[in-house]
């Protein structure tokens, strides 16, 4: 039921359903997400947007519209940290969730991409393992649900992979299956049966067959030793009773099984007795407990804005403010700004320069401006870079809205991974709030600097609420200074 395949998962048909490696956004973006979206047509994107994103680990269903299938399962994975941030359990949760909606709608015939293994930068042999695991347990849960499940991958090496990693689980569960005492259960009136007729048979033997027989007579344990003699000699029909035979009698044979265990005979193993009393499921080691792993979208970058830190000052509640911007005096406040450079940055497996140029450049990925996407990573320049961005083609401010805060805290998350100096620098600031001084922005900052912002002693000249740029009615957000804080607590969980 399950299989890998090489090819093009927007070209393949015959299947129901298929499953894209979506985006918290759901409104595409690389890889398989983006060639989905634009086959699919822009009607998918509308409905996209209705359903107002998905966090790691869940799943959503939209039709599939210009697809070759009738739905899309659109499941969102997590970005590999280096398996130290809930990884395996968010992507074992997005293949049940996916599994769990196409039960329900009666999609019987499903093709997954490898979710998490492309630009989120899963290692290719751990997310088979999971992925195979994980459907392996569903099925083993929903045994008649799915005609097929097949994984359709483009790159040749990924499929040799999943491949692999079927086929190791497909003996494990036929190994469970025979796993039977055949003797063991066997009851005293049976066993009775069994040797009178081996002594008929015996018989019609010469003198050397019979003499095993007659010298076990006395013996309790001459059944057992009769079966292996007869099981030695005619090993097609011993291999029939512990099938057909034994199933049909299974019922029996477990009620009277301890008067029927012949005294000569060792006790059974902890596994033997499991079996034999009807209990073929696993021991409590092998049980599966489901764990709840916090999604990073509600426990991590949706944890402060300027509505919390309203409610916080008007409530007088003690806070330290430390500002930066990438045009302010001091090291430090430049380190902080997402126009800094120091070292290069990696995020799933591709570099840049600054996380200005990565954010810039998911932008242009979300709509699909490949040749913008194309001159922000050849441009070191940050400023540059960011007018770029500003005339990517086919933008939607409301797709943008509400992805941008996601794209900068992954662009951040990676920036300290790979920079020791700026997360250094980050954690330096302690728990105080921190604040984009930028007099010009009223965004990704609070629209004022920091003379204007702050007191002598550290306190807000400025409550929050009143912060807006020169000439603008427009509540400030300081959208980058809340995302720092959120990275900063990130961090903190990995130590």
């Amino acid at each position: 039921m399950i299989r890998a395949i090489q090819g093009d998962i927007t070209k393949i048909t015959g299947f129901q359903a298929v499953v894209n490696s979506a985006v918290n956004s759901l409104l595409g973006g690389g890889g398989i997400d983006g060639q989905i979206h634009r086959v699919a047509g822009p009607q998918l994107r509308t409905e996209c947007r209705r359903l107002n994103g998905c966090e790691t680990g869940d799943s959503r269903l939209t039709l599939g519209y210009n697809m070759p299938c009738d739905y899309i399962i659109h499941a969102v994975g997590p970005v590999w940290m280096g398996g130290t941030a809930g990884e395996e359990e968010l992507l074992r949760a997005c293949y049940l969730s996916a599994l769990k909606l196409a039960l329900e709608n009666n999609l019987r015939k499903i093709a997954f991409c490898a979710i998490s293994s492309g630009e989120y930068g899963y290692p290719a042999e751990m997310a088979s393992k999971v992925a195979i695991k994980a459907i392996g347990d569903f099925l083993a849960d929903n045994p008649e649900a799915f005609d097929d499940i097949c994984f359709v991958i483009p790159d040749e090496a990924a499929v040799n992979i999943y491949q692999e990693e079927i086929k190791e689980m497909t003996p494990k569960k036929t190994e469970v299956k025979k796993k039977k005492p055949v003797r063991k259960t066997k009851s005293r009136e049976d066993a009775e049966e069994t040797k009178d007729a081996e002594k008929a048979l015996t018989e019609a033997e010469d003198d050397t067959e019979k003499a095993p027989v007659e010298a076990d007579d006395d013996s309790e344990n001459a059944p057992a030793d009769s079966d292996e003699t007869e099981e030695s000699n005619a090993p097609d029909e011993s291999e029939n009773e512990s099938g057909e035979d034994e199933n049909e009698a299974g019922d029996s044979i477990t009620e009277q099984e301890k008067e029927a265990e012949p005294e000569g005979d060792a006790p059974a193993s902890e596994g033997e007795e499991q079996i034999e009393n009807g209990e073929e499921g696993t021991s409590e080691e092998e049980e599966e407990i489901p764990i709840q792993v916090p999604t990073l979208a509600t426990a991590i970058w949706h944890k402060y804005d300027i509505n919390w830190l309203i409610d916080e000052y008007e409530n007088n509640t003690p806070h330290t403010y430390k500002c930066f911007w990438h045009e302010s005096d001091g090291s430090e406040n430049s380190i902080l700004s997402h126009w800094y450079g120091g070292k290069l940055i990696f995020i799933n497996g591709i570099k840049y320069d600054t996380v200005e140029q990565y954010i810039m450049s998911e932008k242009a990925l979300l709509f699909g401006d490949i040749g913008t996407y194309n001159l922000i990573m050849q441009e070191k320049d940050p400023s540059q870079c960011k007018k770029y961005g500003r005339n990517v083609q086919n933008y939607d401010e409301a797709a943008w809205n509400m992805i941008f805060k996601e794209v900068i805290f992954h662009g951040y998350v990676g920036k300290a991974l790979s920079d020791e100096e700026f997360a250094a620098t980050l954690l330096k600031t302690g728990d105080s709030v921190l604040i984009e001084a930028s007099p010009f922005d009223d965004i990704y900052g609070a629209g004022l600097k920091e003379t204007d912002l702050l007191n002598e002693d550290g306190t807000l000249k400025v409550p929050p609420r009143e912060w807006h740029a020169y000439k603008s009615e427009r509540q400030a957000e300081n959208v980058l200074g809340f995302v720092l804080m959120a990275v900063r607590d990130y961090i903190k969980m990995l130590l």
